[in-house]
């Protein structure tokens, strides 16, 4: 069944003969299972919906109005029609034939795929760590159905469901990329690692632990290459979310700079992150900082670029401060260098004062300034400091400005932060 659609239609259309003596077409039986869940046809069904089995909404079952179309069809009539149609009905609950929305499928992948949050992956069943695929990651509640226990079942039955995958399977094949993309997350596993199953081919027992692991790498050795096929061909039709993913399980960032970021910073900080070529992540990250994204900003800075240098110095980071101060004098433009002490001195930092500071070396407040009612470990941050030349009061004022309005700025961007805009 799950092989492909047609030996389901196939098994229904011959029981239907079985049943009646009358002649039915795998066509015919399509049209029939459409009009049992209320649609004219199996095209306008297809459209809207996704064949499955054991997940998603029950068909209504009107046995009249799939009698009523297997007259439109000319497929016979009186008793024997009538049969006919008893039994397909009857095959229908039997094997738990439901529909699931496709626009919802699409959005599920999406969301429970989209593994980027501020830069971290939340899980990576296919990474090198121990930590284990978990059906319980953290994901938007709103994607699915009821209360969490509801959530995890309902995802259970979407993997298990043989006729979901041959419905998906025959809609990618016919060029689908978003059935594509759901395969992808229905079939999601590790890469296959074979170092226990080959220590045990060399008689090594392993523990109940290491069985599991190694029923793990037997499942994954048929299952990866077909989930990194629907990947990759998701990731061509420029899908971001499969491009980013293939450039981080299958180390292929071909897909990343024809893919549709639609101005994701969450997507393009991950597209950074994955590129290999290092022209390509700063584009990336200068298209997400288009957004204000905080943490694409912070990436930026961290590998040198002015704008997100000038981000985090706003914010009042003593080391982008002295950065900004030291580029403005080298560029001949002392009232500006000001203006960045002035910044640095409505955060309560000097970058004119060379005193050390105190900072925890451990635990959660590691790199915070030292508190005796915290204690534990500490270490000594010598600080770099600017030597400032004199400006004339006019200069100073137009610097004090501007300072005013970097700071302003900055504490809007972090109230949008706080409340989750960009």
């Amino acid at each position: 069944m799950e092989n492909s659609l047609r030996s389901l239609f196939f098994d229904l259309a011959g029981a239907c003969e079985q049943a009646s003596g009358l002649r039915f077409k795998r066509s015919h039986v399509y049209q029939l299972v459409a009009s049992a869940f209320g649609f004219g046809s199996w095209e306008a069904f297809r459209l809207q919906s996704v064949l499955a089995d054991g997940v998603g909404t029950a068909p209504p079952l009107e046995t009249s109005d799939v009698l009523g179309r297997a007259l439109q069809l000319d497929l016979g009539t009186g008793q024997a029609l009538k049969l006919a149609i008893d039994t397909l009905v009857a095959g229908i609950r039997a094997r738990d034939l439901r529909s699931l929305e496709a626009a919802d499928l699409f959005a599920w992948a999406l969301t429970y795929g989209k593994w980027p949050v501020n830069g971290d992956w939340e899980f990576a069943p296919h990474s090198d760590d121990d930590e284990q695929f978990d059906d319980d990651v953290e994901t938007d509640e709103s994607a699915y159905p009821g209360n969490e226990d509801s959530r995890l079942e309902w995802l259970r039955s979407v993997r298990s469901s043989g006729v979901l995958r041959a419905s998906l399977a025959d809609r990618a094949a016919a060029g689908d990329a978003n059935s594509h993309l759901v395969l992808a997350a229905i079939l999601r596993c590790r890469k296959p690692n074979s170092y226990l199953h080959d220590e045990e081919q060399r008689g090594r027992r392993l523990n109940a632990s290491e069985q599991a692991m190694k029923a793990e790498f037997l499942d994954s050795v048929g299952r990866f290459p077909v989930y990194a096929h629907h990947l990759r061909e998701a990731a061509k039709a420029g899908i971001a979310q499969a491009a980013v993913e293939c450039a981080y399980v299958l180390s292929d960032d071909r897909w990343l700079r024809e893919a549709s970021y639609h101005g994701d910073s969450d997507l393009l900080l991950a597209a950074a992150e994955f590129a290999r070529d290092d022209a390509m992540q700063i584009d990336y990250l200068l298209r997400g900082s288009e957004t204000s994204y905080q943490n694409v900003l912070v990436e930026l800075a961290a590998q040198g670029h002015p704008a997100g240098v000038e981000h985090l110095a706003s914010h009042g980071d003593r080391n982008a401060l002295i950065s900004m101060s030291t580029t403005a004098l080298q560029d001949g433009d002392p009232e500006l260098a000001w203006s960045w002490q002035l910044v640095a001195q409505a955060y309560g930092l000097d970058l004119q004062d060379a005193a050390a500071r105190a900072l925890h070396s451990e635990g959660p407040q590691t790199g915070d300034p030292y508190d005796d009612d915290i204690g534990g470990p500490v270490y000594i941050e010598e600080q770099d400091v600017i030597d400032l030349p004199q400006i004339t009061k006019d200069s100073l004022t137009r610097a004090r400005r501007h300072a005013h309005e970097i700071v302003a700025g900055a504490r809007i961007s972090k109230r949008h932060k706080e409340h989750g805009w960009r």
